[in-house]
């Protein structure tokens, strides 16, 4: 079920090639797999309503009620102009006397600090000579040139637009499929899906679900129908072109992938793949999703010459903070989730095509594709280098090192000893790399940072605790441990669970079973805190990471997501 649920999730995000358009039915599988999905997840109809208005409100750009095909173009603009200045943007740092002129004195002296920079091969390294100097300037500037179209040695405004524009066109404007939705949700078929009919086909999908017809979907009831996502892959493949029949023991699942474009990498760039499920650190930011704080790692970028791309793969919104000569990275190409960047100078943050998010951490296998491979298919060029791995604490490129549970600079101590201390433990078996507050504004994302208003997580437990604001009841704590098998399967209690892909978290026997160890779940006593004044809930409460608060009767409940955490009344 595992490999269903993954390759269910690649059909409904991958575009197909142009011979194989999205059919209407394939439109609305892939609707019903997200709330199903969301459903699945334990939320309620009118959390995953919620889940999915947002989204639907924040592709309703052109003032007019409802989604339309204005709407779809507004987006498709917005990411051309995106890039566009981002492009513009790293043009104009040459521009050093500031008259939106770049002249070729400009770019010489630009030039003239990558051509200094010792000559590198190995664990040699040489000064340039001169000739090798004025060599490597020519070379940039000749290159740097091509967009000179009157050929007068200066780059305007208008060229440096004009090239900027091609370039985005030419990354945005080919291959991609409209955005679109199902035309079941258009009931009265007059092109514009309303707020009404979207929530009211989310509620015939839910509804179907509910087969005891109770008014709420348990996970087995959502799980219904997946036995046929087979057949559905089957046809996607078909379609797409890719003969044979499903066989995900010997079929590589990259070949699943057909709809992957990368954006364009300029040559002599170096490009490198970093992907795991998640960075080491916590941080008190979001990129785009108050519900997400983001994830930091440390990448040391080696030293020497040329530009340098890096392909980042995360299951959740990461941050990649740069060491060494981070100035050499120009380009970030997301996969999937939000990517921001700590370090270096007017980075493009780039974004894949949902179909180039692969499944890196856990290790290669039939369904899972070796990353190296995939995107060295996928550009027709090696990677310099390619690093994956489960939780990342710091990668160098250079080298491939990696490592896992280091404390990385900028943590706060954390404390040991007294009620936050357990908060503080259990942060630390999905945080090994510490909690490290961060100033948005020195965060590049092709988005926008934003502070939270409170820590995340369990480092927000353990700051109410501090605080007073929550007492920690300790609870009887009678452990129980089991061990993945080798198809990474569980057992508790006579039942089997394949955890994965957000099953961080199993209520079992009164017990929430958390893989602290590789392979090794710990069924500890949920953790209990006694509410004692008004607060806001920290983001990310969910999985691993809920708790239970004893919320005193008439104590209004805390503002804000609770996630999966639960409340429970006491009296005073």
């Amino acid at each position: 079920m595992r490999t269903y649920l993954l390759a269910a999730a690649c059909l409904a995000a991958t575009p197909l090639p142009a011979t194989a358009q999205l059919s209407e039915a394939d439109l609305i599988r892939q609707f019903n797999s997200e709330v199903r999905a969301l459903a699945i997840r334990g939320q309620s109809l009118d959390e995953i309503t919620d889940r999915l208005l947002e989204r639907f409100n924040q592709l309703d750009v052109d003032g007019a009620p409802g989604l339309s095909q204005a709407d779809f173009d507004a987006h498709r603009q917005e990411a051309i102009a995106r890039r566009r200045a981002a492009e513009l943007n790293r043009w104009l740092v040459f521009d050093l006397n500031g008259d939106l002129q770049i002249s070729t004195e400009e770019l010489r002296i630009e030039a003239l600090k990558t051509a200094r920079e010792p000559l590198r091969s190995g664990a040699t390294e040489v000064q340039p000579t001169q000739d090798q100097v004025e060599a490597i300037v020519s070379d940039m500037i000749t290159r740097q040139l091509a967009a000179d179209t009157d050929g007068d040695g200066t780059l305007t405004l208008e060229e440096l637009a004009q090239s900027a524009t091609r370039d985005a066109e030419a990354r945005y404007g080919q291959g991609r499929p409209p955005i679109t939705l199902p035309a079941q949700i258009d009931t009265n078929a007059d092109g514009i899906f309303t707020t009404a009919e979207y929530r009211t086909a989310i509620a015939a999908v839910y509804t179907a679900l509910d087969t005891d017809g109770d008014g709420a979907v348990v996970r087995s009831e959502a799980m219904t129908g997946n036995a046929r996502t087979d057949e559905a892959i089957r046809r996607y493949l078909d379609r797409a072109g890719i003969a044979g029949p499903l066989n995900t023991e010997t079929r590589q699942f990259s070949q699943a992938r057909a709809g992957c474009e990368m954006p364009s990498v300029a040559e002599g760039t170096a490009v490198y793949f970093i992907g795991g499920y998640d960075g080491a650190a916590l941080t008190d930011i979001h990129l785009g999703d108050p519900s997400q704080p983001a994830e930091l790692l440390d990448v040391t970028i080696p030293a020497g010459e040329g530009p340098i791309t890096l392909i980042a793969t995360f299951f959740g919104d990461t941050i990649l903070r740069l060491q060494g000569a981070g100035s050499r990275v120009t380009t970030v190409i997301s996969t999937g989730p939000r990517i921001g960047v700590i370090g270096g100078q007017n980075i493009a943050i780039e974004t894949a095509s949902d179909a180039c998010h692969i499944h890196v951490w856990g290790g290669v296998t039939a369904e899972h594709p070796d990353p190296g491979a995939f995107f060295t298919a996928r550009l027709g060029r090696p990677l310099a280098g390619a690093i994956s791995g489960e939780t990342l604490a710091t990668v160098t490129l250079s080298t491939g090192a990696v490592t896992t549970s280091n404390r990385l600079p900028g943590a706060i101590p954390v404390v040991t000893s007294g009620n936050a201390a357990e908060a503080w433990r259990r942060f630390k078996i999905y945080n090994p790399g510490g909690f490290i507050p961060l100033d948005p504004a020195a965060v590049q994302t092709a988005g926008q940072a934003t502070k939270l208003t409170h820590r995340p997580q369990m480092a927000g437990i353990a700051q109410l605790v501090s605080d007073g604001i929550l007492v920690r009841i300790p609870q009887k704590n009678s452990a129980a441990t089991v061990l993945e098998d080798d198809s990474g399967a569980i057992k508790i209690g006579g039942k089997t669970f394949r955890p994965g892909f957000g099953d961080d978290a199993i209520r079992m026997n009164n017990l929430i079973y958390i893989e602290e160890r590789p392979k090794t779940w710990v069924g500890r006593a949920p953790e209990v805190y006694l509410v004692t004044r008004p607060f806001t809930y920290p983001a990310g409460l969910t999985g691993a990471h809920s708790v239970v608060f004893l919320l005193p009767n008439g104590m209004a409940e805390p503002q804000g997501d609770r996630g999966h955490s639960r409340i429970q009344r006491i009296e005073r």
